[in-house]
């Protein structure tokens, strides 16, 4: 790809993220923005933090000298020309995004014009992508375990499939230690919105066994109702919100 030679060339040092989350979209985006800075802290020389999300949502407590943090407009933030305002004030020439979450992948066509503004722009875009989408960043990654001829993309886009993309932080590490075939604790954890009730399901299988083990399930406060009744029959449940 010509675009990522010419870019990669002139020594890439500063590197912005387009990226949103809270409780409706998940903090999924969040965490893999996180995994990328702080396994990537002394290859750059500064990163660009864009957003619509507020302070109180992201808790930014990583922040150092070399990142900086842009909160667009919520009225405003599918302007793309205020991003790019954003980039060339930062002489920064590489937007990785992980914005795709249902609101952006059910708008028609928002990536096709989003990432198409990008390449008149001459920005190289490198995308953190949902398999259900349409795909035309320069560079995609899809951190799912699929079928890569399902999917929809421009022929010049370079895709990376599978789950060892996934940017966790440091701090996540691999145990040594044996999984025992009864475990005294099991922390069930979906996603903080789980529209489909996985969370639920799953609890209910686990309870049908009668284990002497303890449940915890991380999910938002606003969803902890649907468990109510389960949780006055079992006091071996917890929740993490």
């Amino acid at each position: 790809m010509s675009i990522y030679k010419q870019h990669y060339k002139k020594n890439i040092r500063n590197i912005a993220f387009r990226f949103d989350a809270d409780e409706s979209i998940g903090f999924g985006h969040l965490i893999r923005v996180k995994g990328f800075i702080y396994r990537n802290l002394n290859n750059f020389n500064k990163f660009i933090l864009i957003t619509k999300s507020s302070k109180r949502k992201i808790n930014l407590h990583f922040l150092n000298k070399k990142i900086k943090i842009y909160y667009l407009n919520v009225q405003n933030f599918r302007k793309f020309e205020n991003i790019f305002k954003i980039l060339s004030f930062e002489n920064c020439k590489v937007l990785i995004s992980d914005i795709s979450y249902k609101q952006n992948i059910r708008t028609k066509n928002f990536f096709q014009k989003y990432y198409n503004y990008l390449k008149k722009k001459n920005i190289l875009s490198i995308s953190i992508d949902d398999p259900r989408q349409y795909i035309n960043s320069d560079v995609s990654i899809i951190p799912n375990t699929i079928i890569r001829n399902n999917i929809r993309k421009n022929e010049l886009s370079k895709i990376f499939v599978g789950t060892k993309y996934i940017c966790f932080n440091n701090d996540l590490t691999k145990s040594n230690k044996k999984i025992k075939k009864k475990p005294n604790n099991i922390l069930i954890s979906i996603g903080s919105d789980d529209k489909k009730n996985y969370s639920l399901k799953i609890l209910k299988s686990i309870l049908k066994l009668n284990l002497p083990i303890k449940i915890r399930i991380l999910l938002n406060k606003k969803c902890i109702s649907k468990f109510k009744d389960l949780q006055k029959k079992h006091k071996n449940i917890n929740f993490i919100t």
